[in-house]
């Protein structure tokens, strides 16, 4: 399999593409593979309407920095 600058894994064929368990194993596979630019051109554009709308942010808890003897938060 070739890769790309990046050292990223090209995946040039749908095949080539594992079914996930999980949506982390799907994030795993895509931090490594990127696609090949034959796989995106037979893929094609899809209208915006098709796509799911974002996720609301996820709640974050605060964090305290300190810089020095000044402290934020």
């Amino acid at each position: 399999m070739r890769t790309d600058e990046n050292g990223r894994h090209i995946v040039e064929r749908r095949e080539d593409i594992p079914a996930f368990a999980s949506e982390s194993e799907e994030r795993a596979f895509w931090e490594t593979h990127t696609m090949g630019g034959a796989l995106l051109d037979e893929m094609g554009a899809v209208e915006d309407s098709f796509l799911p709308s974002p996720r609301p942010p996820r709640a974050s808890g605060a964090i305290a920095l300190q810089r020095g003897q000044h402290r934020v938060g």
